[in-house]
């Protein structure tokens, strides 16, 4: 009996061990399994922290870009408005400006002058002719 008690013990021990070592390397696989996964998570959490950095950076791109286009279109309109400015004075110039009638006939050669590459234009006030 008692070798049998023994062997019975000596069985029961290395179930035990066995148990206690298949406890053991489940404990480890847990672990394991649960340190990759908290890595996956820091993984994931990097990258959604780049890709909201990279919005971030792309709408500044995007802001600066349309300030660029704004003042890009704020002086097209500026120099739009400066030629329409500049139309309208020689615009009104030209009606205020007195014009010699070219079909005067014969002029005696004293009024003539020699001729030049610089044209004149001689602007007065209003005027009314009157016949």
């Amino acid at each position: 009996d008692s070798q049998q008690e023994k062997e019975q013990g000596k069985e029961q021990e290395q179930q035990q061990e066995q148990q206690g070592a298949s406890s053991d390397k489940e404990q480890k696989q847990q672990y394991l399994e649960i340190q990759e996964e908290d890595d996956e998570k820091e993984e994931d959490e990097e990258e959604e922290e780049e890709d909201e950095k990279q919005e971030e950076d792309d709408d500044e791109k995007e802001e600066e870009e349309e300030e660029e286009n704004e003042k890009e279109e704020e002086d097209e309109q500026e120099e739009e408005n400066e030629q329409e400015e500049e139309d309208d004075k020689e615009e009104s110039s030209e009606q205020n400006s007195f014009k010699i009638p070219t079909n005067t006939g014969s002029v005696s050669y004293t009024h003539l002058t020699l001729p030049t590459i610089y044209s004149v234009q001689i602007s007065v006030g209003p005027v009314s002719l009157k016949k």
